[in-house]
């Protein structure tokens, strides 16, 4: 079975450190933290600056390696360390393993049935209506929130259900190593049997994907 490893952090830990991480970062890193405008945007790169370094000590561009589709890896002997980063507003997600794998992570998203139907393949299309009609009935039924009214609890389910959804296909197709870069139909015919698991933390849904069962464990942050 394979391991995955998560590791957390947000703009708290990285901000205090700015000067230091951007004299550790790669080139590309650094160039890409200078010619963005956000405020936000900077902050990213220097959450991923942050993670590289301190879980996989890449300080530099000549230890990673590219794929057609953009999607990194680390050099390391005979084979590659496997690692996918996600962002979500202040916080960032590292998962690294022995094999490829994807994660993503999102908040809450409002339910948006025309991006289901133009984005999802149809198999996932289909899960996501299943497991929301399930979610919504067992809302409405068994799990009764004191002072939400039905069209709240709909509203929740819907959105949650949504996410899940969302961050499973994302990490799916970068898991498979291409993202949104390749066709998504026929790639998630073949990411429809890998294997996922799905974690809150904080006001996130995170998901991570692989070709093979694995387990997980995460740092602290994961559980604030």
């Amino acid at each position: 079975m394979r391991q995955v490893h998560l590791y957390f952090t947000d703009n708290q830990i990285v901000k205090p450190r700015a000067d230091e991480l951007l004299r550790l970062a790669p080139d590309s890193y650094r160039s890409s933290y200078e010619s963005i405008k956000r405020p936000e945007g900077k902050m990213q790169i220097l959450r991923s600056i942050y993670l590289l370094y301190v879980y996989l000590g890449i300080t530099d561009d000549g230890l990673l390696l590219v794929n057609p589709f953009g999607k990194k890896y680390k050099k390391a002997g005979e084979a590659p360390d496997y690692f996918n980063l996600s962002h979500s507003g202040d916080m960032s997600v590292l998962a690294v393993s022995d094999a490829e794998v994807g994660v993503d992570m999102e908040r809450v998203r409002v339910f948006n049935e025309p991006v289901v139907e133009r984005r999802f393949p149809h198999a996932l299309q289909e899960e996501f209506f299943h497991a929301m009609q399930e979610g919504l009935s067992h809302a409405l039924r068994e799990e009764r929130v004191p002072d939400l009214s039905d069209e709240q609890i709909t509203r929740k389910v819907k959105d949650e259900c949504f996410t899940k959804s969302w961050t499973k296909l994302e990490a799916g197709l970068k898991a498979a190593g291409c993202g949104f870069a390749c066709h998504v139909e026929e790639t998630w015919e073949k990411a429809i049997d890998y294997h996922f698991m799905t974690i809150r933390v904080n006001d996130c849904i995170v998901t991570v994907a692989m070709a093979e069962e694995f387990e997980a464990e995460w740092n602290d942050a994961a559980e604030r």
